[in-house]
């Protein structure tokens, strides 16, 4: 499983680790069933605290995308999580945020649907 983890990046490294389970979980590199390493084993394959990849591993069970069973073994429980209004709107602010990121860099508008679509490619959606 390769995620990577930018320690210098104001993101969260918890929130890293989830990013990198869901885009590996979207580009289908770790299918329904697909059994992720312990605890224990990512920590120690990231460099980072059990803690951490703990939480990344809650946060993700609590979206419905990991199965976590306690002390036996985490899987994907779900391609997808299930959506609802609250995560909707978060999208939308995320992508605001992207939106005026990117015009704040000089980003022309066909600049930024070309980027947002590269990303989706890469995605299997």
């Amino acid at each position: 499983m390769r995620i990577v983890i930018d320690p210098q990046s104001r993101v969260p490294i918890y929130a890293q680790v989830m990013q990198g389970i869901k885009e590996l979980i979207n580009r289908g590199q770790l299918p329904v069933g697909h059994r992720l390493p312990s605890v224990r084993q990512l920590s120690d394959d990231l460099h980072i605290n059990l803690n951490t990849v703990a939480r990344a591993y809650r946060e993700l069970a609590a979206l419905g995308l990991l199965d976590v069973r306690r002390g036996r073994s985490v899987i994907v429980a779900s391609a997808k999580s299930v959506p609802d209004e609250p995560r909707r709107e978060n999208v939308q602010l995320l992508a605001g945020c992207l939106v005026n990121e990117a015009v704040l860099i000089g980003l022309e508008p066909d600049q930024i649907h070309a980027l947002v679509d590269a990303v989706l490619r890469g995605l299997q959606i």
